[in-house]
C-alpha cells in the first residue's frame, strides 16, 4: 500500500496541507483503509488485498467488515465500489470493543459519554455492598488503570466531565458510610491514594505533547504539527 501511495496508485487522506498522507491505521488484526472514492482506487485495493491473501493464505472477514462514505460521493459511484467490495455500511452508532466508531457530537463531553457509562457500569452500588473497603480501593485502583487512560492521553476532558466520573467513584466507595472525605488525596493526609483523575488527565496530555516534541513517532509528529 504504501508503493502504491507512493506511485500515486492510491490518494489515501491527509488532515493538512503538507502533511504525509495516511492509507490505512491498523491495530492488532484490525484495518482501517482510506481510500479516494473512484472505482479506480476501489480496484487497486482489491488487487492489494488479493496479492496479500494469495501471499500469505488469510482472507478478510467481509462479514465483519463495512464501508463509510463522505456526505459528498455521488450515489452512483457508491453502488460501483459496493460492486467491488459488497460489504455493509457503517452506521453511526457501530461499536468496535465496545468502542464508538463514529462521533456524531461536536460536544466534546457528549462524544465521550461512552467513557462515562463503562464507569457507571462498573461502579454499581450493588457491587460495592459485596466488597469490604479494602477490597474497593483495590477495584477502584484496578478500574481506573484501565479504563480512561487511552482517551485520556490524547483528549483533555472538562472539569464538569472528570466530576461526574468523580462522583461515581466516590459514592461506590462511600457506600453505606455516613461520614465522607476526599479520597483522592495521598494517604499521608488522611486519604486513600486514589489518583486525581484531572491530574491524570493533564499529565497525559503533557506526556504526549512532549513525544509530539521530541519526534519519539515522526510521521505522527508531522500529522498533528500540521494540523495544530
Amino acid at each position: 500500500m504504501q508503493k502504491a501511495l507512493h506511485n500515486s496508485n492510491l490518494f489515501g487522506i491527509s488532515l493538512g496541507p503538507n502533511a504525509p498522507r495516511i492509507h490505512s491505521l491498523l491495530f492488532v488484526d484490525d484495518l482501517i483503509l482510506f481510500v479516494k472514492a473512484t472505482l479506480y482506487e476501489a480496484h487497486a485495493i482489491k488487487t492489494i488485498l488479493n496479492d496479500f491473501c494469495q501471499q500469505s493464505g488469510q482472507t478478510p472477514n467481509l462479514q465483519k467488515s463495512f464501508i463509510y462514505f463522505s456526505k459528498n460521493v455521488p450515489t452512483l459511484i457508491k453502488n460501483q465500489i459496493r460492486g467491488v467490495f459488497p460489504v455493509p455500511t457503517l452506521q453511526p452508532n457501530t461499536l468496535h470493543s465496545r468502542h464508538p466508531m463514529i462521533f456524531s457530537h461536536r460536544d466534546k463531553n457528549r462524544a465521550y459519554n461512552f467513557t462515562f457509562n463503562k464507569f457507571f457500569a462498573k461502579f454499581g452500588t450493588l457491587k460495592a455492598n459485596k466488597l469490604n473497603h479494602a477490597g474497593r480501593l483495590q477495584y477502584i485502583k484496578s478500574v481506573l488503570s484501565s479504563i480512561p487512560i487511552y482517551y485520556m492521553s490524547t483528549v483533555l476532558f472538562s472539569k464538569a466531565f472528570i466530576e461526574k466520573i468523580n462522583s461515581i467513584i466516590r459514592k461506590f466507595w462511600w457506600a453505606g458510610v455516613q461520614e465522607e472525605q476526599d479520597i483522592c488525596k495521598p494517604t499521608n493526609q488522611g486519604g486513600r491514594g486514589i489518583m486525581d483523575m484531572e491530574l491524570v488527565n493533564k499529565s497525559l496530555i503533557v506526556h504526549s505533547a512532549g513525544n509530539i516534541a521530541t519526534n519519539k513517532n515522526p510521521l505522527v509528529s508531522a500529522i498533528l504539527l500540521e494540523c495544530s
